[in-house]
């Protein structure tokens, strides 16, 4: 089991896709664009779809989860799926997260628009 599963396999490969959702730091989605259009309309098509499918799945699930424990948090459904101490982690992490990729977004769009050439 050792040999087949490796954490900085795990790391490496949740770093790219983290870093393909955001889109280092731009999110104009060229990356996505570039990627399902060389697979004609049908890629693009099929992408929306499976994008679509999965947004509304896991959505529903969380917000279905978050209903019938009646939380008094959003934050709190992290301690419901990972457990105490690592949903006290995520708890804190991810509005540090997501303000500082907020930070990054208008950073690049900052820049963007002060771009002389």
């Amino acid at each position: 089991m050792n040999e087949l599963f490796r954490w900085s396999k795990v790391f490496t490969f949740a770093g790219a896709i983290v870093a393909y959702l955001i889109d280092s730091g731009f999110a104009s989605g060229q990356e996505a664009l570039q990627f399902f259009t060389a697979f004609g309309p049908a890629g693009c098509f099929g992408a929306v779809i499976i994008t679509l499918i999965l947004y509304v799945w896991f959505s529903s699930v969380i917000m279905e989860d978050g209903r019938r424990l009646q939380l008094d948090s959003a934050n709190k459904i992290f301690t419901y799926y990972c457990g105490k101490y690592i949903g006290k982690f995520f708890e804190i992490f991810t509005p540090i997260f997501l303000f500082l990729v907020f930070s990054v977004m208008i950073a690049g769009a900052g820049a963007t628009l002060n771009d002389t050439d």
